[in-house]
């Protein structure tokens, strides 16, 4: 029989856990509170959330192709299957700057961090011994200023999954009882999806190690197959990673002085936090023996010197720096193949190591003072001074938060971290991009000319400042000084190759296309690019082939779909072109002239109503503009319905309204109405301009007249309507012959309008440019 009074101490101890955690949780989540306020930030917000088009459709089959599909990024499946869920509970952004609100994405990462901070409570609880370096230490995670980065951006989230993966699968593994397995490598595996941080698994013995004192033989098991999924989770991140940005130079420096000043970098804002931001400076032109390099190799050795110093004296600090060392070293490897020094999301994993070390030193310093001194003096010399770091660990925090609200707060931080550094200017500048406004990004660009030296990426943000703007020529100036300053970088190339097509200059164009798609052969805008200007030339087969190597790979690219599609119709491929313009709808309802090839091809085959509903949807999406409305009055005549209503609400006077007054004459000619047609020939006349997509608007005229009866389509007055339709997009001679048809009749009525009418299209053959 158990003794009551231990009953009562062990309900007590679980008692305080309890609280322990939920006051870690409720810290965790109210020092990044101000984040759940933030909204989308360019860069992989873009990339990944808003312009992903199957992050932005979620659906289980899509959420499928992100769990198998290994090309175009990182294997990240299980933060990319978040977004898509994300996305589809969001609710309508307030501000109607984006497709959905941000709130439900930075909620998630808000709990995510809370979740975590517990996490870590438990595990190191456990493997101290100690409930007090527990909450400590999860105390401290909670509230470090280095968690911002990972919380307040969204696409935090794959550090904050991987994070939490990983410490359940050391959790699982240290727990009292026998340790679990499967579930340890589940987690494992689980971790690996969301971001690889392939030292982990040997965090994870050295835990255990400190926990049970020793490994047996199933448990070098599980490490070794969790060491061989996280090799196989790096060797598929190398392979999958595309640098569609092209950045070229990853610093400038030695492997071994990148790797010694991110570490001076990691340590030193671990200590003093004031210099975090979203992007740092490379390591230009910085030696081996550089003084800053020297600094960086002394506290690399104070480090080893402190990790011996504790081994035996404070064994739980000796774990917590082991912790730091084992786990940050992928990160420190990783910033040798970037264009940044550092990363603050990267410390997120490896901070907890750090956290440990303080507050085992801090435990133990206040238990020796508590017996020599007194509980008073104790807390006076450890208590207090703990306490007013993690309150001003808090408010930093708190603060930094507010500087990832949007796009240009975060950038403003990082000039104001980096005033002397060009490309921070540059990043500012992107940001007033992202938000749509080009007269502020070129004032940041022309501020920062003013006093810093001439840079590619200030010329290159420029370049896109002035496309935005519509200013080509100028827009052309920068982004020739870009190439010339960034020959490698592969969006800035496209860019200026982009710009000479926008001037009417294809053959540069052309060549730089074709340059880009030989360097990078794996970047969809070159190739669709290419496509493009191959088709225009007249090069059709070249252009089909390029479509389709794009499609190859990544099969959801509308602008491949759209093109090849095209291609297909013009060759008479209708079933195949349907086929493609059915999977671009399913992502883009926006575009318009594949919508309206998708609306012919779907009345040619009988579909009718399916065409209808086609632009519900694009009215739903793009909102109502002339071009929709006309082609949704023309949706309600393949459905059986008057066209009359949606007809009315395009604007008179407008080239949509003559489109859109077809389809109420052809509506009216099915029912035998003749005299409508009389009425139009004299609302509408003969070659009036019916807008974009003309050849699509003529040839959806033409087959919805040829489905009329037979005893209507031999009639005058629909030969008559068919002419017309010709003479919309050029065909002349289609349109004499229809017009001769019509001069056959007995009715002097429609024998001289057709006259009118051959006249008129012979003069509109003769105006037309060759």
């Amino acid at each position: 029989m158990k003794n009551p009074s231990d009953t009562a101490l062990q309900a007590d101890a679980k008692s305080r856990v309890i609280v322990c955690a939920s006051i870690v949780f409720i810290a965790a989540v109210a020092c990044m509170w101000p984040a759940a306020k933030a909204t989308f930030v360019s860069g992989d917000d873009e990339r990944l959330i808003l312009n992903h088009l199957l992050v932005n459709h979620p659906t289980p089959g899509h959420a499928w192709t992100v769990l198998t599909r290994l090309t175009d990024d990182l294997y990240q499946p299980i933060p990319m299957i978040s977004f898509q869920l994300n996305y589809a509970l969001a609710g309508a952004d307030a501000d109607g700057r984006f497709p959905v609100s941000a709130r439900g994405f930075h909620a998630t990462n808000l709990m995510l961090h809370g979740v975590c901070a517990v996490l870590v409570f438990f595990v190191v609880r456990r493997i101290a011994g100690c409930t007090r370096i527990g909450f400590v230490t999860a105390t401290l995670f909670a509230c470090h200023p280095f968690a911002v980065e990972p919380v307040a951006w969204i696409n935090g989230r794959m550090i904050l999954l991987a994070t939490l993966f990983a410490l359940l699968m050391i959790w699982l593994r240290i727990r009292e009882g026998t340790p679990s397995t499967v579930v340890a490598v589940i987690a494992w595996a689980a971790s690996v999806a969301s971001k690889v941080v392939p030292t982990m698994p040997i965090t994870a013995m050295w835990c255990e190690w400190r926990v049970r004192g020793r490994l047996v033989r199933r448990d070098w098991i599980a490490y070794g197959t969790m060491i061989a999924i996280a090799a196989g989770g790096t060797l598929l991140a190398t392979k999958t990673t595309i640098d569609a940005a092209g950045e070229g130079d990853a610093g400038g420096a030695s492997a071994f002085v990148r790797v010694a000043m991110a570490w001076r970098y990691y340590v030193e804002n671990y200590f003093w936090p004031t210099r975090l931001c979203a992007w740092s400076p490379p390591s230009l032109g910085v030696s081996a023996s550089d003084p800053r390099v020297m600094i960086a190799i002394a506290e690399a050795s104070a480090f080893t010197i402190a990790m011996w110093f504790f081994r035996k004296r404070n064994p739980a600090a000796f774990f917590g720096i082991g912790f730091f060392a084992i786990t940050i070293l992928p990160f420190l490897a990783a910033g040798t193949t970037r264009r940044f020094l550092a990363a603050d999301r990267y410390m997120y994993l490896p901070i907890v190591g750090l956290h440990c070390a303080v507050a085992a030193i801090c435990v133990q310093t206040f238990d020796r003072l508590r017996k020599r001194l007194s509980f008073a003096r104790a807390d006076k010399v450890v208590g207090w001074p703990l306490a007013a770091a993690v309150l001003a660990s808090f408010m930093w925090s708190h603060r930094l938060c507010d500087t990832w609200a949007d796009s240009v707060r975060r950038d403003e931080r990082v000039v104001a971290v980096n005033p002397t550094e060009p490309d921070a200017h540059a990043q500012l500048a992107k940001a007033y991009l992202f938000q749509r406004d080009p007269d502020a990004a070129l004032r940041v660009i022309s501020s920062a000319r003013a006093t810093l030296v001439e840079n590619g990426r200030l010329a290159a943000a420029a370049g896109e400042a002035y496309r935005q703007k519509r200013d080509f020529e100028s827009a052309e100036r920068e982004l020739r000084v870009a190439v010339e300053k960034l020959p490698e970088h592969t969006r800035t190339n496209f860019l200026f190759a982009l710009t000479l097509e926008d001037r009417g200059r294809y053959a540069e164009a052309t060549a730089r296309y074709q340059k880009l798609v030989a360097t990078s052969p794996e970047f969809l805008p070159a190739l669709t690019a290419l496509a493009r200007c191959h088709r225009r030339d007249g090069r059709v087969q070249e252009a089909t082939t390029l479509y389709e190597r794009a499609l190859k790979i990544n099969e959801n690219n509308v602008e491949s779909l759209r093109g090849l599609a095209g291609i297909l119709m013009e060759s008479k491929q209708d079933d195949r072109a349907l086929k493609l313009l059915q999977h671009a709808a399913r992502f883009d309802m926006s575009d318009i002239t594949a919508m309206t090839w998708l609306h012919t091809l779907l009345v040619e085959h009988g579909r009718g109503t399916e065409a209808a509903a086609i632009w519900d949807r694009v009215l739903t999406v793009s909102g109502r503009s002339d071009e929709v409305l006309a082609w949704r009055a023309w949706g309600e005549l393949h459905a059986g319905r008057s066209p009359r209503p949606f007809v009315e609400q395009v604007a008179r006077a407008r080239p949509e309204r003559n489109f859109a007054e077809w389809a109420v004459v052809v509506e009216a000619l099915g029912r035998g109405d003749e005299d409508a047609v009389k009425r139009f020939d004299l609302a509408v006349p003969v070659g009036a301009d019916v807008g974009s997509n003309r050849t699509e608007k003529r040839r959806l005229i033409v087959s919805a007249i040829g489905t009329m009866p037979g005893k209507v389509l031999t009639t005058p007055a629909a030969m008559y309507l068919v002419a017309r339709a010709f003479v919309i997009d050029g065909q002349v001679e289609s349109a004499k012959k229809a017009a001769t048809v019509v001069l056959q009749s007995a009715d002097p009525f429609w024998r001289d309008l057709a006259l009118r009418l051959m006249r008129t299209a012979s003069t509109t053959e003769q105006s037309e440019p060759h």
